[in-house]
């Protein structure tokens, strides 16, 4: 989950950069199947000490596809703190490769040079449009927390400016409808290139004779037009990333142009706070400790076997208003879909040790167990949350442990408690969440300085920046301890979170909505026994890295 307050800046530079894949879209994260939980704690404990570095000898294992650790580690940080880069990238290889297909079968590629003043003109109308909506938010700041300078931002902005004018030139009747029809699907009945792309330069056109503006709006472009432009791209496309089996030295590959790991690393390199590289380590020591584990048990699957598990999940969602990419990086938190991939050959490895199926017995008590959840249960809770990020960016700063000093401000203020000040008080003083993130939808849940009010778990779990990548990391959840285990009315923590320092009180607790029945819903079955899986894997992990019990 991003920081609160970003949302809404990223969200307008995602749309300033063509960031408009299918993980982008907003989706519901009330579904309890697509979060893996964390192990069963009966409080939250602090990090564990990582086990034995990675050696070459699990490198010679296959769990890092024979490439050094030094690639594994630039690896990790791209596709961790740079995967928007990544993004970028590939969408630059895109729109080239476009532009020399038209050009090699002789089809105009249309009016796609772009004048610097035009650039400028449109970031001036984002700058403006991030300042009206959120004035305390510096915009230019916002860019380089990002990891863009002011001149590779323009240049970004230029590229996906020759994006659109590929596809929809400033000129209606230069539109290019046959290849339109393609993307849209114009053999398809009721589609929207016959019902809605066809008739769009007639209508444009007739703004232009009456005078009127006649350039695409840009929400029409960004949420309605781009989206299937870059899923037809992307369906020509042959992209291969690491999980893919590139070699060292390779990052990405588009159509056979491949993008060096040192050129993305050169890209991604403002981006990397301490906390970006403490967390990239962790990862790629989970993995290779994992990773060897399982090798060592003989279940490790190959990437590619992997892949085709993937491949055949993905099926499930394609009559889906939400795609499987939107729940790996919006829901579990994954930042790529190669750390996600990363993470699915471990844990459905790891699934190779577990009956198949799973008997009845241990279902029903897995379900009774896990019933306020499944069973969707509801916790009011509040939150006190020191902050790490940065105030002006909202991202952890490079030059402070800024960790350090909360974790100062969190005991200064559990020490208030003991002696005796009241949680309001303490709350008021110190809670750094907003009373709402501006720009959100109406009606959206909003965090309210921590008092959150009933929660079902997912949610909860969103408002604390808890997700499967995180519990992974982490190695345990505060929200899982606030949704079954911490006692009523006593002040929990302090804890170190995903934001930075907790402190949680647990005002009641609702009981579930709906019974369980694992002998006969297919649907609960699949939720109860998948759910097991990530328990059992998060013990798994938790163990082996030292902090089992």
């Amino acid at each position: 989950m991003k920081p609160f307050h970003t949302v809404l800046l990223s969200g307008i530079l995602a749309l300033a950069l063509g960031a408009c894949s299918d993980s982008d879209a907003p989706v519901s994260v009330e579904t309890p199947a697509s979060e893996a939980p964390a192990p069963d704690v009966s409080a939250p404990t602090a990090p564990v000490a990582l086990a034995n570095p990675a050696s070459d000898v699990v490198n010679s294992t296959g769990v890092l596809g024979g490439i050094s650790k030094e690639e594994a580690r630039k690896r990790t940080l791209i596709y961790s703190a740079g995967a928007s880069h990544v993004f970028q990238a590939t969408n630059n290889l895109l729109t080239l490769g476009e532009i020399e297909r038209r050009e090699m079968a002789g089809i105009p590629v249309g009016p796609i040079d772009v004048l610097d003043a035009e650039v400028d003109a449109e970031i001036e109308k984002l700058r403006s449009e991030s300042l009206a909506k959120n004035p305390g938010m510096d915009f230019w700041q916002q860019v380089e927390s990002m990891g863009y300078t002011k001149e590779s931002f323009q240049a970004e902005k230029r590229r996906h400016m020759v994006l659109v004018r590929l596809f929809f030139p400033p000129e209606p009747e230069e539109w290019p409808l046959d290849l339109l029809k393609e993307i849209f699907g114009g053999t398809e009945q009721g589609n929207l290139y016959d019902s809605w792309i066809a008739g769009m330069p007639d209508q444009l056109i007739k703004r232009r004779e009456a005078g009127e503006d006649y350039s695409l709006d840009t929400m029409t472009k960004q949420m309605f037009l781009l989206p299937q432009v870059m899923r037809w791209l992307y369906s020509t496309a042959t992209i291969k990333e690491p999980f893919d089996g590139l070699p060292e030295g390779t990052a990405l590959s588009v159509n056979g142009n491949t993008v060096s790991t040192d050129e993305l690393m050169d890209v991604v390199e403002p981006l990397l706070t301490p906390v970006v590289r403490e967390r990239a380590a962790r990862w790629l020591e989970l993995r290779t400790q994992v990773g060897a584990a399982l090798v060592a048990q003989g279940v490790l699957m190959a990437p590619a076997e992997a892949q085709a598990l993937i491949d055949e999940d993905k099926k499930e969602y394609a009559m889906s208003p939400i795609s499987y990419e939107q729940v790996a990086l919006q829901v579990m938190g994954f930042p790529s879909m190669q750390i996600f991939k990363e993470h699915f050959q471990l844990r459905r490895s790891f699934g190779a040790t577990l009956p198949s199926p799973l008997p009845l017995e241990t279902m029903k008590a897995h379900a009774e167990k896990r019933t306020q959840f499944l069973g969707d249960g509801k916790v009011n809770a509040e939150v006190i949350l020191f902050s790490a990020l940065a105030p002006n960016t909202n991202v952890f700063p490079m030059d402070a442990d800024s960790f350090a000093i909360q974790e100062s401000r969190a005991s200064e203020a559990a020490a208030k408690l003991a002696d005796g000040v009241t949680w309001k008080e303490i709350m008021d003083e110190y809670s750094d969440y907003p009373d709402a993130v501006p720009g959100t939808m109406p009606g959206a849940p909003q965090p309210k300085k921590g008092r959150f009010g009933a929660q079902s778990r997912n949610p909860l779990r969103q408002f604390l920046g808890e997700n499967d990548y995180m519990d992974f990391l982490q190695g345990y959840s505060i929200g899982e301890d606030i949704f079954f285990n911490a006692e009523l009315g006593q002040p929990q923590g302090p804890i170190q979170g995903p934001f930075g320092w907790y402190i949680y009180q647990v005002k009641e607790r609702t009981a579930p909505a709906k019974a369980l029945d694992v002998e006969n819903d297919e649907r609960q079955i699949y939720l109860v026994s998948d759910d097991y899986l990530s328990r059992q894997f998060l013990a798994f992990v938790a163990k082996l890295m030292g902090g089992g019990q």
